[in-house]
């Protein structure tokens, strides 16, 4: 496509100009900014991966658009009790996990970016007890071509066991996100979490735009602990915990929960004979990351738990 050259032969001359970023996103008629918003319809599917072996998947959609703090914020529909906002424009992303002003706001994604650069981006937020920002540092800048639709790719390294060394990759794409989970700023990347993400697809207005190659389907599940689909109306809290912890479901029964450590050994097993929500006590379990194989009327679901 003549057009589509144009615009690359330009950007090996425009490597770090925003103005760039913004005159790309105007010849892409899927994306006009550098991340989805609640005005996308935008749908993510996302493996979610334990220990390399129990696999789920998880879809990501917004709630709502609001406004604070000066800018227009799309609200994650999330799987906890925490909250999740989003901006965007043509050349950068970010996110903040409350509504308070005088809280941080961190990067996403920075498509102004070239190799060599280095991003500060949110890592780990939803956990806590560690930095709270990492630096990726840009690879390479290419194109690729998803659906019709030829879109900019970033390739990053980042530190994903407090080595020092930048070593895991990451692939951003524009209008899609990280081709590792979109909203990894807000996930479990460490090492020690044993969780491990894949962008399987995205949609947006119900149309695809996005196909994990590896993959055949939107929705994958794997061996292990035998967890399905997963189930979106599960809420945990407080996270993290210190002795008592609550499982709530909004839609079904909750008929049993084994937590697992990271090393895939289950050392708890609570039974419920019903109720939609049920507490169990991990007062006894040292500081951590574990993991809970929930079970409901629904189906079976993973999910990580920090105790403090």
């Amino acid at each position: 496509m003549i057009l589509t050259s144009f615009v690359q032969s330009i950007y090996h001359f425009c490597m770090k100009s925003p103005l760039f970023v913004a005159l790309f996103s105007v010849f892409n008629s899927y994306s006009q900014q550098a991340f989805p918003t609640f005005g996308d319809s935008a749908q993510w599917n996302v493996l979610i991966s334990f220990f390399g072996s129990a696999g789920v998947t998880s879809s990501y959609t917004y709630e709502k658009d609001t406004v604070f703090c000066g800018y227009s914020y799309s609200k994650l529909l999330t799987q906890s009790s925490s909250d999740v906002y989003v901006r965007t424009d043509n050349v950068r992303a970010f996110m903040r996990t409350t509504s308070n002003c005088s809280d941080k706001e961190y990067l996403m994604y920075d498509y102004s970016l070239g190799p060599g650069d280095t991003a500060y981006v949110g890592y780990n937020l939803s956990w806590g007890g560690g930095p709270d920002t990492t630096p990726m540092v840009i690879q390479n800048v290419d194109f690729v071509t998803y659906f019709g639709v030829s879109r900019m790719r970033m390739e990053l390294l980042y530190d994903s066991n407090n080595s020092g060394q930048l070593f895991e990759p990451m692939y951003w794409v524009y209008g899609i996100g990280s081709l590792t989970h979109p909203f990894y700023t807000y996930e479990c990347l460490h090492d020690g979490c044993e969780l491990t993400f894949t962008t399987l697809c995205y949609h947006s207005d119900q149309q695809q735009l996005y196909q994990n190659s590896s993959y055949n389907g939107c929705v994958v599940s794997a061996g292990g602990l035998g967890a399905s689909e997963w189930i979106d109306d599960i809420s945990i809290f407080p996270l993290p915990c210190v002795s008592d912890l609550t499982i709530e479901s909004s839609i079904s029964a909750i008929t049993k929960v084994e937590c697992y450590a990271t090393t895939g050994v289950k050392l708890k097993e609570f039974h419920f004979t019903a109720g939609n929500k049920q507490q169990i006590n991990v007062l006894d379990l040292p500081q951590g990351t574990y993991f809970l194989l929930i079970e409901t009327e629904k189906g079976k679901v993973v999910r990580p738990i920090s105790k403090v």
